[in-house]
């Protein structure tokens, strides 16, 4: 009868940064975000009950392109980061932001609600 309340990365989320790596030649994507049906799909098939799922977009603005670089570093890249050499990585990062354009990253928010079990 627990309440599970989690927020992660949606369907969309990030898509720019995406964009952004296709454009400058990764085609290796780390990640799946799932869809509010999916996620929906998966806790009702794992005993959760009365579960609402929704995506919310937000945008995280940065002051600086040193802000924007570092952020990525650290938050979105690291295992693309982590497939190259250690002295390609800040020219990567570089290409990367170039490749954004403006200093936005656009995050699809999954939010989650339900009951575990009977409740």
């Amino acid at each position: 009868g627990g309440q599970l309340v989690a927020q992660c990365g949606g369907a969309g989320n990030v898509a720019n940064v995406v964009a952004a790596l296709a454009a400058v030649g990764e085609t290796w994507n780390p990640w799946h975000f799932a869809t509010a049906g999916e996620a929906t799909n998966r806790l009702a098939a794992h005993g959760f009950t009365a579960v609402r799922t929704w995506l919310h977009d937000e945008t995280a603005t940065f002051e600086t392109r040193m802000e924007l670089e570092e952020f990525l570093s650290t938050v979105i890249l690291g295992a693309n980061l982590q497939r190259l050499p250690a002295a390609e990585r800040p020219d990567f990062v570089h290409r990367v932001a170039d490749a954004l354009g403006e200093p936005i990253i656009h995050y699809v928010r999954l939010n989650m609600v339900a009951v575990a079990g009977n409740a």
